[in-house]
């Protein structure tokens, strides 16, 4: 009797994609054992969460909680105070873990189902996600990034149904990382005043409630701190900004080396005039995918003070993309480039240059695209009769 089990019929690119998520995992792995070299386990285990955590206790003594690394608006603390309820520490640890991961996958899901893109062709997105290297050192360190990026989402998905949820979401977004700000725009050109208002309204609801929960004197003490970081140049091994790129490569002549503030204000300004000039195409088009994918990119990529870990937010984006394209296999190509090449280049070949390379490359693409697509949407012009 013949009792052979039936192996089931896989596409090419199924078995493509098997072989590319093994590569994919080792490289991901690979670059967060790299990173026990410089924040071994388990001193370094939640760091910044622990950073957090201090931050909190001194706003909740009176003091100011940006003398150990917060570098956070006071508002923010309200979140972390929101798992500092947890009162057995390794429970709180533990929940603070999951919520994390709860909200990735909840992100990568939502995307699909927005789009209404089936599981079946989506389902590699998950071990993207999870094994994505920024998300193994953002868990590492007990990053904030998730939430953030969560936040983002969650603006993006409701601002036409739910603007409340909209508003929630993009208000949590900023108070956690502030450069989410960018978005404002997004709603504005979307014509989503409605989710605006709920953001202004929630940013002064949490700016109150820390007020009194944290008293005033966090608030003059983070903008001294603000001004900090963006007089801040890292340029170690662990700096991600291009600034830090361009000088651990040798890109950059001495002087700016030494000096580096107009390398960084001309990509500001290169970063402020793309924004623009999507935006202006998207209000044009009426087509919202590309200015959202590249705020998303740009937000990220612009700050002088970058980490591995916020490459996390390159998920969203590429994610939203590829749906949107309707899963269209040069997109999908492009994007499975993009993730790997961020889980090789943290350790090796430019250290994180070709990084920031795919970052822009994909905004100039989708620029281009929204101004083609606009000159062909443009009714020809009217000709000129004869007097």
């Amino acid at each position: 009797m013949n009792d052979r089990i039936a192996l089931p019929k896989f596409h090419w690119t199924t078995w493509f994609l098997i072989v590319f998520l093994f590569v994919y995992i080792v490289f991901g792995i690979n670059a967060e054992v790299h990173f026990f070299d410089s924040h071994p386990l388990p001193e370094s285990l939640l760091g910044d969460y622990k950073i957090y955590k201090t931050a909190l206790k001194e706003a909740l003594a009176g003091e100011s909680p940006y003398q150990r690394g917060f570098r956070y608006p006071p508002q923010a603390l309200l979140i972390i105070n929101f798992f500092y309820a947890v009162p057995e520490p390794y429970l709180q640890i533990s929940f603070y873990a999951a919520v994390n991961i709860f909200l990735l996958l909840l992100t990568v899901y939502g995307v699909a189902w927005y789009y209404k893109i089936d599981i079946r062709s989506m389902w590699y997105w998950f071990p993207l996600a999870l094994f994505f290297g920024p998300t193994l050192e953002q868990m590492h360190m007990g990053q904030i990034n998730v939430i953030t990026m969560f936040g983002i989402f969650l603006m993006f998905f409701a601002a036409s149904s739910y603007p409340i949820l909209a508003g929630l979401g993009l208000s949590v977004a900023v108070i956690t990382k502030v450069t989410p700000a960018v978005f404002f725009l997004y709603l504005l050109v979307d014509k989503k005043y409605r989710a605006i208002g709920y953001t202004i309204l929630f940013l002064i609801i949490f700016s109150v409630f820390s007020w009194l929960r944290y008293g005033f004197e966090p608030f003059p003490a983070y903008l001294g701190t603000f001004a900090d970081i963006l007089d801040n140049f890292p340029t170690s091994a662990n700096a991600q900004s291009l600034v830090s790129k361009l000088v651990r490569n040798d890109l950059l002549p001495d002087y700016l080396e030494i000096d580096p503030t107009p390398v960084q204000r001309g990509l500001s300004i290169y970063f402020g005039g793309v924004f623009l000039l999507s935006a202006a195409a998207a209000w044009l088009t009426k087509k919202k995918e590309p200015l959202f994918i590249i705020l998303c990119i740009g937000s990220m990529l612009a700050p002088n003070l970058i980490w591995y870990h916020h490459y996390v937010f390159y998920l969203l984006p590429l994610f939203v993309w590829m749906a949107w394209s309707g899963m269209n296999k040069y997109v999908v190509a492009w994007s499975l480039f993009g993730l790997f090449i961020a889980q090789v280049d943290r350790w090796a070949l430019t250290t994180g240059l070709l990084i920031h390379l795919f970052g822009h490359l994909s905004i100039l693409y989708l620029l281009v695209q929204q101004w083609i697509g606009y000159s062909h949407e443009r009714p020809p012009a009217q000709a000129k009769t004869a007097a």
